[in-house]
């Protein structure tokens, strides 16, 4: 079938075909439409019409593809409301934010719900925001983690129950 785009010969490109960005939407496309039990490395190739080999020239693993992901989600939650607003607004409105981001991507649920945070800078970042403005409202750091994860719990379930039929 002929195509007005010339075939692109073997080797490496002179300019990059893929970007983190694209894999990463690409990733988040897949799981939406088909499951995130799809998003394998060969289905995300396939998605972004390279070999699994070309896409390893971008991502080391799935695992780290998994990171790219959770980074670009928890970047959508809002946690700068703690900048700016009391403790108990803000943990509010970044509530909101968290079911409102998993909302629009439920499929990614079960994998983000366990997946470490150690090398996602973004998320970290947003943890640490979190944190910081609760411990600065008084609360013992503990304590602190132990309403990030209560909340975390409700926003998973209500971004569930918001896209429910």
């Amino acid at each position: 079938m002929p195509t007005d785009q010339p075939r692109r010969g073997r080797g490496r490109p002179r300019q990059p075909i893929l970007s983190g960005q694209a894999i990463t939407d690409a990733a988040l496309k897949i799981a939406a439409d088909r499951g995130h039990h799809q998003l394998t490395v060969a289905s995300l190739a396939r998605e972004l019409g390279v070999s699994a080999s070309a896409l390893y020239n971008h991502v080391r693993s799935k695992d780290e593809l998994m990171l790219w992901v959770q980074d670009r989600l928890n970047e959508e939650i809002d946690a700068s409301v703690f900048d700016r607003l009391p403790w108990h607004e803000a943990l509010i409105a970044w509530a909101r934010s968290y079911r409102n981001c998993f909302a629009r991507n439920t499929a990614m649920i079960p994998i983000m719900a366990v997946l470490p945070i150690a090398d996602a800078p973004r998320t970290l970042d947003m943890y640490e925001r979190v944190i910081r403005g609760l411990t600065d409202a008084g609360i013992d750091p503990q304590d602190a983690l132990e309403i990030i994860v209560a909340v975390e719990a409700y926003a998973f379930g209500a971004a569930y129950d918001a896209t429910a039929p």
